[in-house]
């Protein structure tokens, strides 16, 4: 199994399902010193004292090629990082696709945007991450 660090509408684990995939959710966590940006999707840039909020997921390793096969995601690179459980504040590590810095675009897709503000809300992150990614918009 591969842990998953997902920060964008891959949180709807619904969505995921719908999908064919079978996330096994190991709980909301956050990257510290990284933001999340939404261009025409969602990436996390590095942004020191800031703090990007997902999911902790595992999916196999053919699950994980499936989800990122969408040419919608085909310019997304795998990395390795380290992320913090918020639920008993232990470090798990994790992979992540994120966007080059020269892949991210400059204009926002206002609709992900507020699908991805409602979404937070669903799982019950910060308001003013919410509210972080609508100001964005």
């Amino acid at each position: 199994m591969t842990q998953l660090f997902l920060y964008g509408l891959f949180m709807d684990i619904e969505a995921l399902a719908s999908m064919g995939l079978s996330p096994e959710v190991k709980g909301k966590a956050l990257l510290t010193d990284y933001r999340i940006q939404v261009a025409d999707r969602a990436t996390l840039v590095p942004a020191k004292d800031s703090t990007a909020y997902g999911l902790l997921v595992c999916l196999t390793e053919p699950e994980v090629e499936l989800l990122y096969s969408s040419p919608s995601v085909a310019a997304y690179q795998r990395s390795e990082i380290e992320v913090t459980l918020m639920d008993n504040g232990g470090s798990e590590a994790a992979i992540v696709y994120n966007l080059p810095p020269m892949a991210v675009g400059s204009d926002v897709n206002r609709v992900y945007a507020s699908d991805l503000a409602r979404l937070v809300r669903k799982l019950e992150f910060p308001s003013s991450y919410a509210h972080e990614i609508e100001v964005s918009a």
